[in-house]
């Protein structure tokens, strides 16, 4: 210090600064001992801010769950500060509309927040929440979870963990929202769904729902019937915006449908005599297509030496790469019946709801139900029975089933051939996992079986191109295969087998394009399946079914092979699916943790489900976005 003239040191405590001046170094000192204080003081501005802004708005939850009604819960300063402190303070203003996650973190931010400090009791820690500072958010978390789990335990947890309203506000919501839609049901004196569009094709579909208890103890069962409305608009459908009066205390008064809807009228029994009409004009528009040539491409590329792990496609992948958007097909369930669909008097009563709803939002349209075999035989007798009542409906037996019989007869086929064993050979499957595919029980077993005949018709087809390569009789692939069968009976039932599952797979894609030319052309080579195998019922009825199809109306006929036959609940490509697959969908929700099971014997409890289930899947549901690529259609499959 001696050597640089004018430098002093200035020593406080422990620390010493060197300065030019005395003065400077004491004001450096006080500089940085006061910065701590300073951004205390600039975080407790920020905080009288973002107050300010947190109650200046108060209004109480209206079931609205829209991306807009969550922006305007809360202050767009919170928004923005969080924004910058997630992802960049130097970034543009206009970051903060663009992050999510620091609209959800400030929903949560009000939900939690108070105006004042509370006086809180040391035995409890729990915040009390004001009807008034409620976003969306914390309330959507708290009916999401009730409806997928319905456990009231974990809703509460989670409000004491602050993310979540309680079970007692979750239930004051659903019981606000049940009063209210049975107010409406009673004032319009029939039910119908707040989501059903007018001047929309619209078709029902009518099930059974048996739910046998499986305990040693079990004394009960239900049986019951559900129906579903679904719409089949030419374009997008934006629906208006649900808004519920939430503010009224809960009510306990007993909910009550319209009679209309709760009381069935007896049906007479007797043996109806059925009405055939000759008219095979409508039969002229379905021109035959080759069952084969509809499934080569793809069985080709199969054949083929894969010149890479991307050109071993499965099937939906393959016809999905050139496959249109849908467009997303809209649909509801209506409250559960308590009687069995088996009996005609309740049959007789689905059907006219369904007919009842069709001519109140789409006069003028043919009814279209859609139900299984079982439930087709009882519609159908009841048409031929009472003809003045239901001579403007269609009967439209479910393609879901036919594919489950199919499958089933393929099955037949199969039995006894050792194909079983192969899957356990080959280490794919199981004997027991393998079997079941013989039998394709329940919609699980629909999937499984689909899998594992796609896996049998690649394998059985790329055999026969090799055996047919290293031959040198023949240069035609159908020459050589029409030997072959007559030469070896083994040969010939492979090639059988491969013929079925090709018109599985070319069923399936009707479907999944929406296709009602080839639909036809599949049922009726299915039809001598069903004869040839005994499933005596399925060759029965589809006889009447095709029948039916020939004489469609031409404004019906005109619908179905626009594709609207079928129901996409996704913008995905090739994802259609028949009326009853969606309708089975529809029944799952009430079978799964959250539905009606438990509750089945309660019949307020299960009203108040049935009431307020559509209308909370519809509040509640993800968007899928805009991604329209098949789920196969990637490496994976």
């Amino acid at each position: 210090m001696e050597k640089i003239p004018g430098l002093s040191s200035t020593k406080t405590k422990r620390k010493v600064t060197l300065t030019i001046d005395d003065d400077i170094g004491h004001a450096l000192f006080n500089a940085c001992e006061e910065s701590e204080d300073e951004e205390n003081r600039i975080l407790r501005k920020a905080a009288r801010i973002i107050r300010s802004g947190l109650f200046a708005k108060e209004e109480v939850f209206n079931g609205d769950f829209s991306k807009d009604r969550q922006e305007k819960s809360v202050p767009p300063k919170l928004v923005k500060l969080l924004a910058w402190i997630m992802e960049d303070f130097e970034a543009d203003e206009a970051i903060s509309k663009k992050c999510e996650k620091a609209l959800n973190i400030a929903q949560m931010i009000r939900f939690n927040s108070t105006k004042k400090k509370r006086k809180q009791k040391k035995s409890t820690k729990k915040t009390r929440h004001s009807k008034k500072n409620e976003p969306p958010l914390p309330v959507l978390i708290g009916m999401l979870i009730h409806a997928k789990t319905g456990k009231r335990k974990l809703v509460d947890r989670l409000a004491d963990m602050g993310f979540s309203v309680n079970y007692i506000r979750v239930k004051e919501i659903k019981q606000a929202m049940a009063e209210q839609i049975c107010t409406q049901y009673n004032a319009d004196g029939f039910v119908c769904p707040a989501n059903i569009h007018n001047n929309v094709f619209t078709t029902g579909a009518i099930d059974n729902l048996d739910h046998n208890l499986t305990s040693a103890t079990a004394q009960t069962s239900f049986h019951g019937t559900t129906i579903s409305i679904f719409q089949h608009p030419d374009s997008v459908i934006i629906s208006e915006t649900s808004t519920l009066d939430l503010s009224a205390s809960m009510n306990t008064k007993k909910y009550k449908l319209p009679a209309s809807y709760t009381d069935i009228k007896p049906t007479r029994a007797g043996k109806p005599e059925p009405v055939f009409e000759c008219n095979q004009q409508t039969r002229e528009l379905y021109t035959p297509t080759c069952i084969e040539q509809e499934a080569n491409d793809w069985l080709s590329k199969l054949s083929n030496e894969p010149e890479s792990a991307s050109d071993k496609i499965s099937f939906s992948g393959f016809f999905s790469e050139n496959a249109a958007a849908p467009i997303k097909t809209p649909g509801s369930l209506l409250p559960i019946i308590s009687e069995p669909v088996t009996a005609p008097a309740t049959m007789r009563h689905a059907a006219n709801i369904v007919k009842k709803i069709n001519n109140k939002v789409n006069p003028g349209q043919m009814t279209v139900i859609n139900c299984d075999q079982a439930v087709y035989c009882i519609g159908k007798q009841l048409q031929w029975m009472f003809p003045d009542e239901f001579n403007d409906v269609f009967w439209f037996m479910g393609p879901l089933h036919i594919e489950q019989t199919f499958l089933k007869t393929i099955g037949n086929w199969l039995e006894g051939s050792g194909w079983t064993k192969i899957y356990d050979f080959s280490k794919i499957n199981l004997v027991g996992r393998a079997d079941s595919f013989l039998t394709c029980a329940g919609v699980a077993g629909i999937k499984r079986s689909r899998y594992a005949h796609q896996v049998t018709l690649a394998s059985l087809m790329t055999l026969a191109s090799e055996a047919f390569a290293l031959q040198t009789d023949f240069e035609d692939f159908d020459c050589w295969k029409e030997s072959l069968i007559k030469e070896s009976p083994t040969a010939n039932f492979w090639f059988t087998v491969i013929e079925m599952e090709i018109l599985l797979f070319v069923f399936i894609r009707s479907l999944r394009e929406s296709d009602f030319q080839t639909f036809i052309t599949c049922l009726r080579q299915m039809m001598t399946w069903f004869a040839a195998l005994d499933h005596v019922h399925y060759f029965r009825w589809m006889s009447v079914f095709l029948k039916d199809l020939d004489n469609l109306p031409t404004s019906l006929l005109n619908e179905f092979v626009r594709g609207n036959f079928t129901v996409n609940k996704t913008v995905r490509v090739f994802s259609g699916m028949g009326i009853d697959q969606a309708h089975e969908q529809n029944n799952k929700c009430v079978k799964i943790d959250g539905g009606a099971i438990g509750i089945l014997d309660n019949e307020r409890a299960l009203l108040e489900w049935s009431l307020t289930g559509p209308l909370l899947a519809e509040m509640l549901d993800t968007p899928s976005g805009t991604d329209t690529k098949h789920h196969e259609d990637t490496p994976t499959y």
